[in-house]
C-alpha cells in the first residue's frame, strides 16, 4: 500500500474513532432517568408534585389498553383533568381555560400536547391518564414510575409519555 492510502486510512480510522467515541458519550448523556415524581405546575394556583402513590388520592381509573402487537394491558392511573383540576387552572379572563394547552414532558424530553378543551368537553379528557400500575404492578423502570397515556387518540403512540416528570398548564399567546 503506499503512503498516500495509508494516510488516508489512517485518517479515516481516526475520524470514525472520534466520531464514534463522540455518539457513545451523547447517548450516554442523554439517556433518560426513569421518573419516580410528576410535577404539576404553570398557570395553576396550587403547584403539586405527587409519586406514584400520591396519585392514589385520585379515584383510580381502570383502562384496558390494546398495545400494538395486540396484547391488552390494564393500566390503573388518574385521570389527566382530575390532577389538574386539583391544582387550579388559573381562569384570567372568560377565554384564559379555552385559551390553554397542557405540556406533559418526559425525563428524556420527549412531550405531549393536549388543548384545554380536549381534556374537559371531549371524550379524550375521559381517558388521558397518569398511570403508575400495569397489569397491578407498578411499571418497569423502562416506563418510569408515572407514565401518561391517551388510548381515546385513534393513534395514541404518539401521546405516550414515559418517565413522566412534569405537567404544565400554560396559556396560549396569539
Amino acid at each position: 500500500m503506499d503512503s498516500n492510502r495509508r494516510l488516508l486510512l489512517h485518517g479515516l480510522t481516526c475520524v470514525s474513532a472520534v466520531v464514534g467515541a463522540s455518539l457513545i458519550g451523547q447517548r450516554a448523556a442523554a439517556a433518560p432517568v426513569p421518573s419516580r415524581a410528576v410535577s404539576v405546575a404553570g398557570a395553576v394556583a396550587s403547584p403539586a408534585v405527587y409519586a406514584a402513590k400520591d396519585l392514589g388520592q385520585f379515584p383510580a381509573q381502570p383502562m384496558d389498553f390494546k398495545a400494538p402487537d395486540g396484547s391488552v394491558r390494564r393500566y390503573t392511573g388518574a385521570l389527566l383533568r382530575d390532577v389538574l383540576t386539583a391544582s387550579k387552572p388559573l381562569e384570567s379572563d372568560h377565554n384564559a381555560l379555552r385559551q390553554s394547552y397542557v405540556l406533559a414532558r418526559g425525563t428524556d424530553g420527549y412531550f405531549a400536547l393536549f388543548s384545554w378543551a380536549e381534556l374537559y368537553i371531549t371524550s379524550i379528557g375521559d381517558r388521558a391518564m397518569l398511570v403508575y400500575l400495569r397489569d397491578g404492578m407498578p411499571l418497569a423502570d423502562d416506563e418510569g414510575a408515572i407514565a401518561l397515556v391517551s388510548p381515546s387518540d385513534s393513534r395514541p403512540g404518539p401521546r405516550y409519555v414515559k418517565w413522566l416528570a412534569s405537567v404544565e398548564f400554560r396559556r396560549a399567546i396569539a
